[in-house]
Formats: structure tokens, C-alpha cells, sequence
């Protein structure tokens, strides 16, 4: 095993698991014979930290993925499937694959070692820990889990204060912060004189960096949700769940946010000049109806229109490569008759 094969296996198999961790379990052995000086010794509870940490600061990417490979399956109406949609985020977008190993790296950085010793710990000095390696299974299969839709372990503790009213007010607040930083994206594009339709890529590119650089962590936080174990989205998300099954009432007026959310939205993407009204009057008994709204049927929220253009990307994706594989058959055709 060369220098450069074995830096990409110790540098992703811990963050993505699947074909890396697979290919590392091959060559372990022959891993710990030839490498074991190279890497220096991490105290075990120092592992269970990170790992630890690790988990809770990964789940706001662990759960768009999920919601967003559930929701652009089930709106494609069967042209995609989930296997198209992980190698469409792992081949062509790097922002989430970035944002993993930012975490990671950070965490190493602020406990002092290196990710090789980290990994190498997990793997080999460590691996008959039953507690690490639960761990690392974890680590390993919770990307595996969101690539087919599905979030795992779900199920948290709501603190006391988390209450239904308290969830409807940081439900619309968290509304807010989005539209308001979507609005930012939009005006920045027409600032430039590029239209939504026309620059879809750099919309999904904006959408998903809002998702994904942890402003909604920023409002929990506020809001009295950190200090858990379990990240302050999984809380929030559980609890917001939980009230939906057990109150109608709660429910139509999660519904009702949905709504306004929608119609704020409509406005932000069409840089309208009252946007910043409708995104005020969220969580308000009644949203304005003003001059030129589409207040009576709202299209999409800002969550919806990502889920289209991530859609229309992959099918976009999956004609150039059948189209790429005709074009080769093609030739290896016309390679036969001659």
C-alpha cells in the first residue's frame, strides 16, 4: 500500500464509510504490519469524545440529507431513485462531503491529534472495544441511512421548557432566519443580473450552504437547546413531531406557519417589494394580503423549490450519462464491424 492510498483511505473511511471502509478492513492487517510506527497512540476516552461529539455536529448534515433524498424521490415521480441521488450528491457537490470533513477536522484539531491516529486507534488498537466500535458502526452507517431517506434514531428527551407554544414561536423564528437568508441569495443574484430560472446551480449551491453552515443551530441556541447531548436539531425536530401526532390543534397551526412560510416564500424568490412584510408576519394570526400576492395558493416554500432544482439536476445527470453510455455502445459497435 502505497503513501497516497493509504492518506485516502485514512481520510475518508471514518467520514463516509461504504467503499472506503471497505477497501481499509481488507488491507488492515497488512495496514498494522507495515504502519504501526507511523502513528501515534489516542487515549480511549478522548475517542468516545470525539465520536461523540462527532455525532451530535454532524446531524444537521445527516438530516438534510435524508429529508432532502426523501423528499426528491417521492416528488419524482419515480425517475429517481435513491442510489441515483447519492452518487449525484457524492459525485457533483462537494459541499456536503466538505462540510463533513470540516467538522471532523476541527474536532481533531481542538483535542490535539491527527485523523490517521484517530482512525487508526478505532480500527486497530481498539478493536475488540465494544463501547468505540458501536460507535464507529454508527459513524459508519448513519450517511447509509440518510442516502435511502431515513434518519436514524430519531428519538431524543424534550426538556421541560420545550414546550408546544415554545415550538410554534421557534418554528416561526427558524422560518424567518431561512426566507431571510434566501432573500440575501436572491438579491445577490439580481445584483449581478442573473436570474433564478437561468442560474439554478448557484441558487442550490446558496440553498444548501444556508442549510447546511449551521444558522438554524444559531436560533436553538438562543432558544435554550444546547448543552444536550443530543444536538439541538434532533430535540427540536422530536419535539415538533411528537406535538404533531398528539394535537390536532397544534397540528393545523404548524399547518398555518406552512402556509405563511410559503407565501413569504413565493415573494423572496420573486424579489418582491413586500417580502419583508410577509416574512415579518409569520407566526402573526393572519398573514397581509397585499396588491400582486399569490396569497389564495402559494406555490413552494424555499425548502420545496431546493427539492425541485435537486430533481431537475439529477435528471439533467442521469441524461448525459445514458446519453454518454449510447455514444460508447455506439462505438464499440462500430469497433466490432470493422
Amino acid at each position: 500500500m502505497n503513501a497516497k492510498t493509504r492518506n485516502l483511505i485514512l481520510g475518508g473511511a471514518l467520514l463516509l464509510g461504504g467503499a472506503f471502509t471497505s477497501f481499509y478492513f481488507y488491507r488492515k492487517n497488512q495496514a498494522q504490519k507495515a504502519f504501526a510506527k507511523e502513528f501515534k497512540p489516542v487515549p480511549r476516552d478522548i475517542i468516545i469524545r470525539i465520536m461523540r461529539e462527532e455525532k451530535r455536529e454532524l446531524f444537521p448534515v445527516i438530516r438534510y440529507v435524508a429529508q432532502t433524498a426523501k423528499q426528491a424521490v417521492e416528488e419524482s415521480n419515480g425517475e429517481l431513485t435513491y442510489d441515483v441521488f447519492k452518487r449525484f450528491l457524492l459525485t457533483n457537490n462537494t459541499l456536503i462531503i466538505d462540510k463533513v470533513r470540516d467538522i471532523s477536522k476541527n474536532l481533531y484539531e481542538k483535542y490535539g491529534i491527527e485523523e490517521k491516529d484517530m482512525l487508526y486507534a478505532c480500527q486497530i488498537t481498539y478493536a475488540k472495544d465494544q463501547e468505540i466500535q458501536a460507535l464507529l458502526v454508527q459513524s459508519r452507517t448513519s450517511f447509509d441511512s440518510a442516502f435511502e431517506g431515513i434518519l436514524p434514531d430519531p428519538t431524543t428527551t424534550i426538556p421541560d421548557f420545550l414546550t408546544q407554544e415554545r415550538v410554534l414561536e421557534i418554528r416561526a423564528k427558524l422560518m424567518k432566519d431561512t426566507l431571510l437568508n434566501a432573500q440575501k441569495l436572491v438579491q445577490g443574484l439580481t445584483s449581478q443580473g442573473l436570474s433564478l430560472s437561468a442560474n439554478k446551480q448557484i441558487y442550490l449551491y446558496g440553498l444548501q450552504e444556508i442549510k447546511l453552515n449551521n444558522t438554524e443551530r444559531k436560533v436553538l441556541i438562543n432558544e435554550g437547546l444546547d448543552g444536550f447531548e443530543d444536538a439541538p436539531e434532533k430535540i427540536f425536530d422530536f419535539a415538533l413531531e411528537k406535538y404533531e401526532k398528539e394535537n390536532a390543534e397544534f397540528k393545523h397551526k404548524i399547518d398555518d406557519l406552512d402556509y405563511q412560510n410559503a407565501i413569504a416564500s413565493e415573494a423572496v424568490m420573486a424579489n418582491r417589494a413586500d417580502a419583508n412584510e410577509l416574512i415579518e408576519a409569520i407566526g402573526t394570526p393572519q398573514i397581509p394580503h397585499t396588491q400582486g400576492s399569490a396569497v389564495e395558493e402559494p406555490k413552494e416554500s424555499v425548502e420545496e423549490v431546493l427539492e425541485d432544482i435537486i430533481v431537475q439536476e439529477v435528471q439533467k445527470e442521469i441524461a448525459i450519462e445514458e446519453a454518454q453510455h449510447e455514444d460508447a455502445k455506439k462505438e464499440e459497435n462500430e469497433e466490432d464491424q470493422e
